[in-house]
């Protein structure tokens, strides 16, 4: 599984449609036991999200959660799928599923989904002021740190790691890139709960990491226009 996908990653990254629908096809024969028909709808997931195929991709999706709901890669592409289509809710319930068969099986769950969950907390605590959301995503927060610090990054966090990087120009290495991402999601829980300071410091420290992003230093300056 892992070299196919690895090929058709080069495949989307070129953009070469026609060479992704080939690898799916030669592929296939491969996967014909149950499981491995799962792992061929992730894979069918790649090039469908690639042309922005929700609701196919979706569709799909739901055929592997027939075969085998338990399989925590499924439900972290729902939550990544419903997240492309601003269901923030729906998004969160996959990636809170995604984390409790991780947990269930001992495996770490994907860091990446981790960081996406904080964020829809983190907006959902702007909408609808819920202790239970603050208290989640604090949780969430430390449990990320954590890791980073320990560098317990897993190999399923490659694909969702590469997408990171080149939203950062492809100037930063994998935990360059994390830190960054976490200390900009701290930064705006802070925010959030009107923590100023700490916001500020937060943000400073991606800024350290990765200068040129023009959404960071808008959010600092806003934060600087509505407390000076």
């Amino acid at each position: 599984y892992a070299l196919w996908v690895y090929l058709l990653r080069i495949a989307l990254r070129m953009k070469c449609t026609d060479m992704a629908d080939t690898i799916l096809k030669v592929s296939a024969p491969f996967f014909d036991d149950a499981q491995c028909k799962v792992e061929h709808i992730l894979l069918e997931y790649h090039v469908l999200m690639s042309a922005h195929d929700y609701t196919t991709a979706l569709s799909r999706l739901g055929a592997a959660v027939l075969i085998n709901d338990q399989d925590a890669r499924i439900w972290m592409c729902v939550g990544c799928t419903y997240l492309a289509l601003h269901k923030h809710v729906d998004a969160m319930e996959a990636f809170e599923r995604h984390i409790q068969e991780c947990e269930r099986q001992k495996e770490m769950p994907n860091l990446f989904g981790q960081m996406q969950l904080i964020e829809i907390y983190v907006a959902l605590m702007k909408d609808k002021e819920s202790a239970s959301y603050e208290e989640k995503a604090a949780a969430l927060i430390e449990t990320c740190w954590q890791r980073i610090q320990n560098n317990e990054v897993d190999d399923r966090d490659t694909i969702n790691i590469n997408v990171l990087l080149q939203s950062n120009r492809d100037s930063l290495d994998r935990m360059q890139a994390l830190t960054h991402k976490l200390n900009c999601i701290h930064g705006n829980y802070c925010d959030a709960i009107n923590d100023v300071s700490l916001a500020l410091t937060h943000f400073s420290n991606a800024s350290y990491i990765h200068p040129f992003d023009d959404t960071l230093w808008s959010k600092l300056d806003n934060i600087r226009l509505l407390y000076n």
